[in-house]
């Protein structure tokens, strides 16, 4: 197979943007590939296999997550890592298209990781704030002018692929590899849409303009700066949410039309309803089982809560791109307030609720706040009474 071509390692410096965040968790080798393993406390561990072949040098995150197995040989700059780097958590991802197929994991306080994936200079830098470590003795780097558009535009999981080459599997296999793939482009797409959005929040030429007619012209350097640095990356990051939309809606799919949809794999407390047309509506017990609920639904599934009262999330299942009338909905919209209420119908006469309604894709926990807290967007309310 064949390295990156450039567009292609843009793609892969926007896939690492989204191990910011992330803790820096073990570092291992299978047969003499590096194991890097990151922990995310939404998506747990994610695994990066990194290929340091002098002709051919690759670093992509893996299919599976892969136990990051104790190095056979100890290495100065694996036992370096282990001892100074390992367990930060990433900051940024910094990259200079002037220096070519090289960039820098940035863990803060001075410490991070470089590396170097061009033919023939293929080379990992740890650095701390008072010492460097390589793993070859690097060499000087050139400035050069980069093309974006030059060369093969393969999907990284396909350059993973290739380069992983797997044996045949069994036909119950590549449809369980099939529904994990599908769940880790949705992961991907639900996240760059967050970190677009949470990069388009702030105008910095506005902010820099403030600085400027203030007369601080270091605020004001930085602030356009910041805003040059931003829109490069909103523009590799929204190329690469196309294409994974496009590739998620290529590839195979969840099942359509009269199937019914797959059940609600969680271990929650909670409890399940079906409805009049066979859906299932599954609500939480408790603040645990609300965020559990969360997690194991499809990003198509619709989430529900009664508004302007704290408790029970619901889960309505269904199948991908299927409608679902408004009569369902209410229905759900129901049972899901006479569930957080404990009470039956005939209590709850004359009364109407607000119920909000939107599908998983656009809810998130909150992080750092309390246990089953969430954002969302998109939502529609429902109005249900009670006769």
């Amino acid at each position: 197979m064949k390295g990156f071509s450039n567009r292609e390692f843009e793609k892969l410096i926007t896939e690492l943007e989204s191990l910011v965040g992330c803790r820096f968790q073990e570092l291992g080798e299978q047969k003499s590939l590096f194991v890097l393993n990151f922990w995310s406390g939404e998506e747990g561990i994610r695994s990066w296999v990194l290929d340091l072949n002098p002709s051919q040098p690759l670093f992509l995150e893996m299919s599976e997550p892969q136990k990051a197995r104790s190095p056979v040989k100890k290495t100065p700059i694996t036992l370096f890592l282990k001892a100074h780097i390992e367990g930060r958590i990433l900051n940024s991802v910094d990259w200079d298209p002037t220096n070519g197929r090289v960039f820098t994991l940035n863990f803060g306080e001075g410490f991070a990781m470089e590396f170097r994936l061009y033919t023939g200079g293929a080379n990992w830098i740890a650095v701390t704030p008072d010492k460097k470590l390589s793993y070859r003795k690097p060499a000087e780097l050139k400035k050069l002018e980069w093309k974006a558009a030059d060369g093969s535009d393969r999907a990284l999981s396909e350059i993973f692929n290739e380069f992983y080459k797997p044996q045949q599997k069994s036909g119950s296999e590549k449809v369980l590899d099939t529904e994990r793939h599908r769940k880790k482009m949705e992961r991907a797409i639900e996240k760059l849409e967050s970190d677009i959005a949470e990069k388009k929040a702030t105008d910095w030429n506005a902010v820099g303009q403030t600085h400027l007619e203030a007369g601080d012209m270091s605020g004001a350097a930085k602030a356009f700066q910041k805003s040059k640095d931003l829109k490069s990356k909103l523009e590799r990051a929204e190329v690469r949410l196309l294409e994974l939309r496009k590739e998620l809606e290529s590839g195979p799919s969840a099942p359509t039309g009269n199937k019914k949809p797959p059940k609600l794999k969680t271990g929650v407390r909670g409890r399940t309803k079906t409805l009049t047309t066979g859906h299932s509506l599954f609500v939480g017990k408790n603040a645990a089982d609300n965020l559990k609920i969360l997690r194991a639904a499809s990003a198509w599934d619709y989430w529900l809560h009664l508004k302007d009262y704290p408790g029970a999330h619901g889960i309505i299942r269904r199948n991908k791109k299927e409608k679902l009338s408004q009569s369902v909905m209410r229905e759900a919209a129901q049972a899901l307030v006479l569930e957080h209420l404990k009470k039956k119908t005939i209590d709850l006469a004359g009364q109407k609720f607000d119920v909000l309604l939107t599908e998983v894709r656009y809810v998130r926990p909150i992080k750092g706040d309390k246990l089953g807290r969430v954002n969302y967007s998109n939502e529609m309310t429902l109005s249900v009474g009670f006769l």
